[in-house]
């Protein structure tokens, strides 16, 4: 009975060692797997994205240079003009009396100064009391200087009769405010209408104000306009302005204003899309996924996987970084491989698998 006991428990001890081992072996053996991608050597573009409107390069305000009312208005919104079409008129009859009153006032004028300069010329020769003689003087000088300012005035009011024919200041496509129509009273300083130059489209991007000291003039950009999905637009940063505005999202950007061709597509302003600017480009870049780079405390590193499939750890040095790419300066080689997925629970001299 006793060696029956012996036996069974031997071979229950020898069971339990060997489930033993053969966990150690397994736990020995494991890898953990991971993906991976090879460092190489490429051209890398950094870029800035932004959203915005189509506008144009140049408008211009079409200012009343007098106050009254707009009689008449010959064009509409969105209508093509050339350089001194008319665009509308402003009521003209108080204008032409205004003319013809002060013509009028020139004459009784230049009358009054004939008459001063006649008893001038008799006090001189009637009298040779100094005191009639200034006084003579005095009145031809008053006279004079009623010319001169009536003739200001009647130069004043031809120019105002002028002003009642608006034109277009230059060549481009009338933008009309709904508020402009006939019969409203206009006043000098605010515009009736705009003429912009259609010709030369700009897109108007709101960079974030962490990415603007980036954004420099010249630099080229690619548009896509939600109505050209499929088609983009090359351009160049024209201007930067130092004005903030509030973004759509509600933060603080500045305008980027960039110069494009649509060619033959139909561009209309107001359009809107989003740009690409880049702001760097490095032709022979050393670069690794995005992902590949980790980051603990002020140090950048990556996992590289060697011949055996052992995990190892390595210091980098990060350059431009992209939304997919980064730039990597030191620590690794072309040709070398990183870890893009599992790479946060590895350590360093963990052995890995592989995947496809």
């Amino acid at each position: 009975m006793k060696r029956a006991t012996l036996i069974t428990g031997g071979i229950v001890l020898a069971a339990v060692l060997a489930a033993g081992g053969g966990f150690a072996y397994s736990a020995a053996n494991s890898r953990t797997s991971v993906g991976t991608a090879e460092v190489v050597r490429e051209p890398l573009s950094v870029v800035v994205s932004a959203s915005g409107t189509v506008d144009a390069a140049r408008s211009v305000g079409v200012f009343p240079a007098i106050g009254g009312t707009l009689v008449s208005l010959r064009v509409k919104d969105g209508q093509v003009v050339k350089k001194g079409d008319a665009l509308g008129k402003l009521d003209s009859a108080p204008l032409k009396l205004a003319v013809t009153q002060a013509k009028a006032a020139l004459t009784q004028a230049k009358a009054a100064l004939t008459a001063a300069r006649a008893q001038r010329v008799l006090v001189n020769d009637k009298y040779s009391v100094d005191l009639e003689k200034r006084a003579a003087r005095e009145a031809v000088d008053a006279a004079t200087q009623g010319v001169t300012a009536a003739e200001r005035v009647l130069k004043q009011a031809e120019a105002n009769l002028a002003g009642v024919s608006l034109t277009a200041p230059i060549a481009g496509m009338v933008s009309l405010p709904s508020s402009t129509e006939a019969g409203m009273g206009v006043t000098p300083g605010a515009a009736l209408l705009w003429v912009v130059n259609d010709a030369e489209l700009q897109f108007v991007a709101a960079v974030d104000e962490s990415n603007i000291a980036a954004v420099k003039t010249g630099e080229p950009a690619t548009i896509t306009l939600d109505s050209y999905a499929g088609q983009p637009f090359t351009g160049k940063v024209s201007s930067v302005r130092a004005t903030p505005v509030t973004a759509a999202t509600g933060g603080i950007a500045f305008p980027a204003r960039i110069s494009f061709d649509p060619g033959e597509a139909q561009v209309f302003l107001g359009m809107s899309g989003s740009a690409d600017l880049q702001t760097e480009a490095i032709a022979d870049a050393v670069t690794v996924p995005i992902e590949s780079v980790l980051t603990e405390g002020a140090q950048r590193h990556v996992f590289t996987v060697d011949a055996e499939g052992v995990a190892r750890k390595v210091i980098v040095t990060v350059g431009a970084e992209t939304d997919t790419r980064a730039q990597v300066l030191d620590g690794v080689a072309v040709g070398d491989r990183v870890v893009t997925t599992g790479a946060g629970t590895l350590v360093d001299g963990q052995k890995v698998s592989v995947g496809s």
